[in-house]
């Protein structure tokens, strides 16, 4: 797959893990050779409760196929995270490249960080962060 179908890719797969959604989704991951972490959050019910959950495998192989083509493209440099936002039908894709990342700040600093940034000073649900 090329870039741009990824990015559709993944959009689909996000919408697709984030049950009873009611507002916005943030996917956050961060990519190294061989390693993957990535997580959901979104606003789930009525209340727009925002809810972690663990990315599919199938979602992972996504991101994880975008990081490795966009380092195919000429003039692109190696990312090292990043958050892809889903808010009213528009998407935000934000990289993070490795002299972004400050060395005393752990990826669940950067996790915490970005939701508050998207959601604001929430509660976070992660009580089932396994179920899709």
């Amino acid at each position: 797959m090329q870039v741009e179908e990824l990015y559709q890719s993944i959009g689909h797969a996000a919408l697709q893990s984030a049950a009873d959604l009611h507002g916005k989704v943030l996917l956050y991951a961060e990519v190294q050779p061989d390693v993957i972490e990535a997580g959901l959050f979104y606003e789930r019910g009525a209340a727009q409760v925002v809810t972690f959950r663990y990315c599919s495998e199938e979602l992972e192989d996504a991101l994880y196929e975008l990081w490795e083509r966009w380092q195919e493209v000429p003039g692109n440099k190696r990312w090292f995270g990043l958050s892809y936002l889903i808010r009213h039908g528009k998407l935000q894709i934000d990289l993070v490249y490795p002299d972004q990342v400050a060395s005393n700040e752990g990826s669940i600093d950067r996790r915490r960080r970005l939701v508050r940034q998207h959601f604001g000073d929430v509660k976070v649900d992660y009580s089932a962060p396994g179920n899709h």
